[in-house]
């Protein structure tokens, strides 16, 4: 399992660019929010191995104490 430890300040974007290992099925994403919605558990994200193409990047928004996955941009 890999791991990998990213702070984000407010008004701040960062690129994460890491290998899959081969047996990988899951990506997490969990942010620290200092108010996160535990009802709607918007704090995380989990993306299928199948949800992943190296040659188009995912965005994620975090935003209002909550973490939005936004759709492929199109071609």
């Amino acid at each position: 399992m890999a791991e990998k430890d990213v702070r984000l300040r407010p008004g701040e974007s960062v690129t994460v660019d890491m290998p899959m290992e081969t047996s990988a099925q899951f990506v997490a994403v969990a942010a620290m929010f200092i108010d996160p919605d535990l009802t709607q558990n918007s704090w995380r994200l989990v993306l299928t191995r199948d949800e992943l193409d190296p040659a188009r990047p995912r965005i994620i928004e975090a935003s209002q104490n909550q973490l939005t996955l936004h759709p492929f941009k199109e071609k």
